[in-house]
């Protein structure tokens, strides 16, 4: 692309995005408008470069990601990096001062966000040397010559280490997408401008996570060695033969290395005798295991390293607001994060990227009522300048705060829910929602458009995370297994009563569930009528049965897992699905393409099924930008806000 096309085009995007959040800014309307709360981000990731001359800034325009480079010291972009069609930039590095690394990602499906098919790219800051790394489409064609060529893998890439003070080089594991062939993994040196390989280790396990030291040698890799096992091998020399240090399970706790703290000790997390995951130290030597820190409710969630050193500093974790616990608090990166933690009391702050010696950093800065900003801190004049809001045109001192609460279960579990409570006086209509997943995810306290959209018309919001949620320790997450159509919809219905009893809220309530949570949702109201005035399932899945023949699995689990992990047997699928189900009360649905989980044919079903009803809302978007449009997005919360109007009865007198 011609360097006048190049200019034009960052000038036109640059132009839309300030355009879009000026507009925004100054929307008003009587009732809150729905645009302000569909749209995307304007921002979503900043990165400064090791030498600290650029920034790469990810950005939303029009539902599509870009990456803008911009030089720090004019704070003018000089290039955008896009594509046309459905491609865009992803998952993105620095790999050395002027050269980028990044994810290619494509639509996969009408719910899910772009994901990418392990593709990495390369470019200079200037756009030469463009070049495809690692992935189905990297290969070049190989001649006579012994001269080597990139090679394509079907494969999933993953960065394992940049080698910094090596700039030519990087190492990346190569997960194969088939493991029924033969295929295994295998840790690569990729060289960052040619695009060539070879290959460092095979890996013991399927799936490995990988882990080098502080001189970029391989030294551990944890991944699967059979049915319900989890294995963690060392390395104790580049040449020597790898040694099985440990195993164990999801149900009986594992051990896996993240990272080294010296020559000898390495940092592990090891949930075999405890029920989260315990953050211990690791003798290589000795193979003496210290405990360091356990939180008593949950896993730690992010993890935090210098980037002069590359040592870590601090481990995350949380319940409601998150908080961290300092590995070394006499680092400096440690000094820097409690020094801009302090000044942004009310937010919670993350170093998310510095230069080579540390000295100026990037920190993302969010709360629950704030969508974020990025600020560089200047570690030699001790200045935070703001750089980016995520959400410019969203005032934080409308927004509704989160409050975390625990409630118990029907089987005596104690669980986490929260609740975002309106402005005004009275007893505010409660909207109950369940999360997808059931594996790997949870609620997070941060900023959500809709939930603020709900609170702003004066609904109550209740986020449950069920049994089998994410990062709640192991017993929490095998709880989760078989109980699908049983025991999770049970926990909606258990934290709604909850609230019912112990907040300020009406005794109407409506769920709302988006992929297995709205699964979930359907199934709570079947089993307790009496408790829910309607139901909202947005790209659900409906039949069970189907959805093991589909199903797109997390690293940790295999089919054997998955079956285990959906219902006991065959039967209780076809039991428990819905798809056929009449719904007791007041029922809308949102679907589009196939899902990754949810093929259209069992949408389409549950659509006929609701249309025999005398009440229903059915919406079938079919357009290609899926749910994470912004278009889609907004016509979605459109009807919602219209269909819970409409069902839940009496009128709601905490909207604005």
């Amino acid at each position: 692309m011609e360097r006048v096309r190049i200019t034009r085009l960052i000038a036109s995007l640059v132009t839309t995005l300030l355009l879009s959040a000026a507009v925004g800014a100054s929307a008003e309307t009587a009732e809150t408008a729905v645009e302000p709360f569909s749209r995307s981000d304007l921002y979503t990731d900043v990165k400064i470069s090791p030498d600290g001359d650029w920034l790469a800034v990810s950005s939303l325009n029009g539902g599509k990601q870009f990456l803008i480079l911009i030089d720090r010291k004019t704070m003018e972009p000089v290039r955008l990096i896009g594509y046309k069609a459905n491609r865009q930039p992803g998952d993105y590095h620095w790999i050395s001062d002027d050269r980028l690394m990044f994810q290619i990602e494509e639509p996969i499906a009408w719910f899910q966000p772009p994901d990418n098919y392990g593709e990495w790219m390369a470019q200079d800051v200037n756009g030469e040397r463009d070049r495809n790394l690692f992935g189905y489409r990297a290969g070049e064609r190989q001649t006579g010559s012994r001269i080597r060529k990139a090679e394509s893998h079907r494969a999933d890439g993953h960065l394992v280490d940049r080698l910094e003070g090596n700039d030519n080089e990087i190492l990346m594991a190569a997960i194969p997408w088939e493991r029924t062939t033969g295929e295994v993994a295998e840790l690569l040196r990729i060289d960052v401008y040619l695009g060539t390989n070879e290959q460092v280790a095979f890996s013991p396990v399927d799936r490995p996570v990988f882990l080098t030291d502080l001189q970029q040698r391989l030294r551990f890799a944890t991944g699967r060695s059979g049915k319900q096992e989890l294995s963690t091998y060392y390395w104790h020399t580049d040449d020597s033969d790898r040694q099985l240090i440990a195993t164990g399970s999801i149900a009986g706790g594992y051990l896996e290395a993240i990272a080294f703290q010296d020559e000898e000790n390495a940092f592990v997390l090891d949930s075999r005798s405890t029920e989260t995951r315990t953050l211990a130290s690791f003798n290589t030597s000795t193979r003496e295991i210290t405990p360091l820190y356990t939180h008593p409710a949950v896993d730690p969630t992010n993890f935090f390293f210098d980037e002069a050193s590359n040592l870590l500093y601090a481990v995350e974790y949380e319940t409601g607001k998150p908080e961290m616990f300092y590995v070394d608090e006499e680092n400096v990166s440690a000094r820097i994060l409690k020094g801009l933690q302090n000044a942004f009391r009310s937010h919670h702050v993350r170093i998310v990227s510095q230069t080579a010696d540390s000295r100026l950093s990037i920190a993302h800065v969010y709360s629950d009522t704030d969508p974020g900003a990025w600020y560089l801190y200047n570690l030699d004049t001790k200045n935070a300048e703001h750089l980016f809001d995520a959400r410019p045109w969203v005032d934080p001192s409308t927004a509704r705060p989160r409050q975390t609460f625990l409630f118990e279960n029907s089987d005596g579990m104690t669980l986490q829910a929260h609740l975002t409570m309106p402005g005004g006086d009275g007893k505010p209509q409660l909207v109950v929602m369940a999360h997808d997943g059931p594996l790997g995810q949870r609620s997070t306290w941060r900023y959500e458009p809709l939930i603020q959209l709900l609170a702003a018309r004066g609904y109550a919001v209740l986020q449950v995370d069920y049994r089998g949620s994410a990062g709640f320790g192991k017993t929490n997450e095998v709880a989760g297994q078989a109980s699908w159509g049983t025991g999770i919809p049970q926990d909606l219905i258990a934290a709604t009563r909850h609230a019912f009893e112990n907040w300020p809220v009406s005794r109407k309530a409506c769920l709302y569930g988006e992929g297995f949570g709205g699964y979930a949702a359907l199934r709570a109201t079947l089993l307790s009528p009496e408790t829910f005035s309607c139901v909202i399932s947005i790209a659900g899945i409906y039949d069970l049965e189907e959805l093991y023949d589909h199903a797109y699995l997390p690293w940790h689990y295999d089919e054997a897992d998955f079956y285990r992990a959906m219902t006991a047997d065959a039967d209780a699928m076809k039991r428990l699905s819905v798809q056929h189900r009449e719904m007791p009360v007041p029922a809308m649905m949102a679907y589009g393409e196939a899902t990754l989980n949810a093929p259209t044919g069992q949408s389409d079903a549950m659509a006929d099924t609701l249309r025999r009803q005398k009440i229903h809302r059915v919406i079938r978007l079919d357009k290609q930008d899926g749910f994470y449009g912004d278009a889609s997005r907004e016509t979605i919360y459109s009807a919602m806000l219209t269909f819970l109007s409409a069902h839940m009865k009496g009128s709601n007198k905490n909207a604005r």
